[in-house]
């Protein structure tokens, strides 16, 4: 079936997280869902010795101890870190924290859907992207090695 695309969800709602879990396990696609409840103990484990780094992030922006603005902050001011793709996935629609997410490399934005069929085409939509993105890419013509120079 290919390589699955390793999911890192962080979210302070339990529920959320569970919802996310759920609706991963029933697409029909490859994807290991990890979940953390706080921005500090997902940082914490990315930070691990040996940690196995995932393929993308969806992060909520609305935490109580370390909003997501911020992990997202030090997630991309962190070396070992930085290259991970962030998605914001939030219930916020306001301009403003759509702009700071972007500006601060957020590599996606989308707002959490409320109903459960919705959400799980969001969730089709979003990891079909992402295993996307992890499948071998050819370089361009231009790029080809030749050999009968």
């Amino acid at each position: 079936m290919g390589v699955p695309l390793r999911l890192l969800a962080i979210d302070d709602n339990p529920v959320d997280l569970e919802l996310t879990e759920l609706v991963f396990q029933q697409l029909h696609v490859p994807v290991q869902v990890s979940t953390f409840e706080s921005g500090e103990d997902a940082l914490l484990a990315l930070r691990a010795p040996h940690a196995a780094l995932p393929d993308v992030i969806l992060l909520d922006l609305n935490m109580p101890r370390m909003p997501g603005l911020e992990v997202l902050r030090t997630l991309k001011a962190d070396p070992a870190l930085r290259h991970i793709p962030v998605v914001i996935l939030s219930t916020s629609r306001h301009p403003t924290d759509v702009e700071q997410a972007y500006a601060l490399q957020a590599s996606g934005y989308l707002q959490k859907q409320v109903s459960f069929p919705d959400f799980e085409q969001q969730a089709s939509a979003f990891a079909t992207y992402w295993l996307a993105q992890l499948q071998p890419h050819s370089p361009p013509s231009w790029q080809q090695p030749r050999w009968d120079v």
